[in-house]
């Protein structure tokens, strides 16, 4: 299950379509988590790793992206994927003989492992793939070699998500290494990555778009609060026009404007 979310740079509070967020911590700030912190920082759509969620305590892993309006920055929208639901739509399209799927970030932390007690940790073999790739130090067929937690000298096909500089690699015994299979298996498991961030995209922006319209009413409310309690001498009509819900409110809301003006 994914969560659609907005975090208010206004007030701190985070919103879903049912409403406020509400947590067990009173003082709750959206502005201090880190994935809003990096989403600000970055001023672009950015992929978390994989962490606890406060409420759930799932791991998931967070794509946001920074709103504005009229060039101000207002909030940053995000989605949650839940990482053990997307572990499952790439492993069961990587399926390893001889071996196994690691997805780790460039200092070797385990992102995404069929061995679940391994996401977020840096074992010794993920740390010697993220060093020999770092390194080059690749065999004549652009493998890693490297030792498994068990002692077993193993191989590593490695290809990098350039957005986040995380490497996808699958790790296998050298005798089921078949170079021409196994880049066919490297580049669907990239094409399905892919196509997971280009759907989360997706979702963000038509988000977004559907938010626009709340966005409008809500600063001409305040507009026109700002009337009532004689902060400006001309409150303005709310220009929306659409034929939906919105548009309604906003024509009722300026009717009632124009009576008090």
């Amino acid at each position: 299950m994914n969560l659609q979310y907005f975090g208010s740079e206004i007030n701190g509070n985070m919103y879903s379509s049912g409403g406020r967020i509400n947590y067990k911590d009173d003082n709750f700030d959206v502005r201090k988590r880190p994935w809003y912190q990096e989403t600000i920082e970055k001023n672009r759509l950015v992929i978390t790793e994989p962490y606890p969620d406060l409420t759930t305590g799932k791991m998931v892993i967070t794509a946001s992206q920074p709103v504005y309006k009229d060039s101000k920055l207002i909030g940053v929208m995000a989605i949650d994927l839940v990482s053990d639901d997307l572990s499952k739509q790439i492993f069961d399209i990587a399926k390893v003989e001889g071996g196994y799927l690691i997805i780790i970030n460039k200092d070797g932390k385990i992102l995404m492992h069929p061995n679940k007690e391994l996401v977020g940790k840096q074992a010794n073999s993920s740390v010697e793939i993220a060093n020999n790739v770092k390194n080059k130090k690749f065999d004549e067929f652009g493998r890693v070699s490297y030792k498994s937690e068990d002692g077993i000298q193993k191989l590593a096909k490695c290809a990098e998500l350039k957005y986040n500089n995380w490497q996808v690699c699958t790790a296998r015994d050298t005798r089921f290494f078949e170079e021409k299979n196994n880049e066919i298996l490297l580049e669907s498991i990239i094409m399905a990555i892919l196509s997971i961030i280009i759907t989360t995209v997706i979702v963000l922006v038509l988000i977004k778009k559907m938010l626009s319209p709340i966005q409008t009413i809500g600063s001409g409310l305040k507009n026109f609060f700002d009337f009532l309690n004689h902060k400006n001498n001309n409150p303005k009509d709310i220009k929306l026009n659409s034929n939906d819900e919105f548009g309604v409110m906003a024509k009722m809301i300026n009717e009632n404007i124009n009576l008090v003006k």
